[in-house]
């Protein structure tokens, strides 16, 4: 376990319909974090698990205070079979991640962790991996404020007296298409919102372009749906 002291669905493919930004909505993205540099890797040797797929190697990440932990990985590249996974100390909430990730690059932000502390995990098979296959973090992201509901200052980005009710008015409305963005730039934590929309492709999102204008931006948001007033 190393201890990190203060210096802080990604999406693979999004479809970005970047609306104008009116002066309601000019404070835009929220900074949020910060990143840190980390180092941490597999050995050069592969390690090899079992037939279950054990964990064969492990890092816990702990940065004293911090209201979430993103990890950035500079390399992934595993085998078919092995997978990892970065998660919270109690093991609730966990992603999983294989091959060279999500957009085959085998560099990506994994999704945040709530808390202080990540856990990786890195699950291997019996069989000798035969290339340069492994994990490389290089930097950590930071959280300072939490990203669930009260951590989201909404009160700072909706301005005047534009109509918009809070959806739990309207039990008879069935969909959930908010969503809180979070992503990297610049070496920093940003949050902002967007919200899915009708259209020929079923998985269109729509942001303000004051939230992220870049495909570099982009390549590392996560989005969590259902992000919403619970109370009218």
């Amino acid at each position: 376990m190393r201890r990190i002291c203060q210096a802080m669905a990604w999406l693979a493919v999004v479809c970005l319909v970047a609306g104008a930004a009116s002066p309601a909505w000019a404070q835009g993205r929220i900074r949020v974090g910060e990143e840190v540099a980390y180092r941490a890797a597999t050995p050069a040797a592969y390690p090899v698990g079992g037939a279950d797929r054990p964990v064969a190697w492990s890092e816990t990440i702990v940065s004293p205070g911090a209201a979430f932990v993103r990890l950035h990985f500079s390399r992934l590249n595993l085998p078919d079979g092995d997978y990892l996974t970065v998660a919270g100390p109690q093991g609730g909430e966990f992603w999983t991640y294989t091959g060279k990730g999500p957009r085959g690059t085998g560099e990506l932000w994994a999704f945040s962790v709530d808390g202080d502390t990540a856990v990786v995990e890195l699950h291997s098979g019996l069989v000798k991996a035969r290339g340069r296959y492994g994990v490389t973090i290089d930097r950590i992201a930071r959280g300072d404020v939490p990203l669930d509901e009260n951590g989201f200052p909404l009160e700072k980005v909706i301005c005047g007296t534009d109509g918009r009710e809070n959806v739990a008015c309207h039990t008879s409305v069935n969909v959930r298409p908010v969503a809180r963005l979070s992503f990297q730039s610049g070496g920093s934590s940003f949050l902002c919102t967007g919200w899915l929309v009708a259209g020929p492709n079923n998985s269109t999102m729509m942001t303000n372009n004051h939230c992220f204008t870049t495909q570099a931006e982009v390549n590392t948001v996560q989005a969590r749906f259902n992000f919403q007033r619970t109370t009218c």
